[in-house]
């Protein structure tokens, strides 16, 4: 288990799980420092090179010669590469989004996670509270001659089955408590409840998806390639190299010193860089393309999750209605009758059994509606 630098006793809001994670997730840190590293590349790709000198020394004339050699990139060069890697910078941040999309997803999964199973964990306890009850119940009814040895059996064996649930759940708390602490970096003791969701109609979520980061990463992959086609064009004009060159005359009377300057450029005869040129076209053509399929794809999970959150959305309006309520009152009824004898034990064990699948359900069902509004975010690319 992670060793936690703050320890959080309060009830911590989902909200503040995100930030949380936002600062401490090494996986998200390490996008941001990216960022970082393209910005330096812009300022790098704006650098000039430095100048070269020579110096030469012999018997014959000139004597003494000094050279200065200074590379010009006056027609375009310098602004493309600059183009360039700020294009390849905007990727970086663009997928800094990407992440942070999908870590604040995985944030809500974990978050609702531990909900569930402590919720889970009090349905056991207090099943087992009630099965130890019956138990006793059947044991004192049994001494008085009021119930038959294998009701005590039934009972004593309903309570060890439950006992054994609630250790069950337990069990899975501490992994989901786990797993919430190893994502957000940080030891967490409480979480809310889920409030209640309402969720956008499909068409405003299907418009939140066109800006979603993923479409905007291969959207700025699409510029970054034309931007660096670009660069190979320009790369094949000339790049002036202005030269200043000193020499020293001794044969003349008095020996003077001469100063000569000079230009020279590649010339583009063997190669117009038409290879490269196609290859970045290509290459934004691909992420063009792959911008497209992504969209459709986000489409479709957009739906489906969508669907999955009415589902379950209905379903725990249904527990959390009447069905609980009335499935208490069914077990209230039944020990009653089973504690004056008018009830057998098994009416009063089904109705236990039908009380603890309610409510375990309705946990089941709105941790459903949490994950299905946790696949929806990370389909529309922003938090709901």
């Amino acid at each position: 288990m992670l060793v936690p630098a703050i320890a959080l006793f309060a009830t911590l809001s989902l909200s503040e799980a995100r930030e949380i994670a936002d600062r401490r997730n090494g996986g998200l840190q390490a996008a941001k420092a990216a960022v970082g590293a393209s910005r330096a590349a812009i300022e790098a790709a704006g650098q000039l090179q430095n100048p070269t000198l020579a110096a030469t020394y012999g018997p014959d004339d000139p004597r003494i010669t000094a050279a200065l050699d200074i590379k010009l990139p006056v027609l375009g060069q310098r602004g493309a590469a600059i183009g360039s890697a700020e294009a390849a910078a905007r990727i970086t941040e663009a997928d800094v989004q990407v992440q942070q999309n999908r870590l604040h997803a995985a944030v809500r999964r974990t978050y609702f996670a531990f909900w569930a199973a402590g919720a889970q964990v009090e349905v056991s306890s207090n099943a087992a509270k009630i099965a130890a009850e019956l138990a006793r119940l059947s044991e004192e009814r049994y001494r008085t001659g009021g119930a038959p040895r294998l009701e005590v059996e039934q009972s004593a064996l309903a309570m060890r089955r439950a006992e054994q649930e609630r250790e069950d759940r337990a069990a899975e708390a501490r992994a989901a408590h786990t797993e919430l602490d190893a994502t957000l970096g940080t030891q967490v003791d409480a979480v809310d409840a889920p409030p209640p969701a309402d969720v956008p109609p499909e068409p405003d979520l299907l418009a939140r998806a066109r800006k979603h980061p993923e479409v905007q990463s291969l959207q700025a992959h699409e510029a970054a390639a034309l931007a660096r086609a670009d660069e190979e064009r320009i790369a094949i004009r000339p790049l002036p190299t202005v030269s200043l060159i000193a020499e020293r005359v001794t044969s003349g009377t008095p020996p003077y010193w001469g100063l000569r300057t000079g230009v020279a450029f590649d010339v583009p005869l063997l190669s117009w860089n038409r290879g490269r040129v196609h290859e970045q076209e290509e290459n934004a053509r691909t992420a063009a393309v792959m911008a497209q399929a992504a969209m459709q794809r986000l489409t479709g999970q957009i739906l489906a999750a969508r669907a999955r959150w009415a589902a379950a959305s209905a379903r725990a309006r249904f527990y959390r209605g009447e069905f609980i309520p009335s499935a208490t009152r069914v077990l209230e009824m039944a020990r009653e009758g089973y504690r004056i004898g008018r009830t057998s034990l098994v009416a009063v064990l089904q109705a236990q059994s039908d009380l603890g699948a309610a409510r375990s359900r309705a946990i089941d069902a709105e941790l459903e509606t949490q994950r299905a509004l946790a696949d929806l975010e990370e389909a529309v690319g922003a938090d709901l």
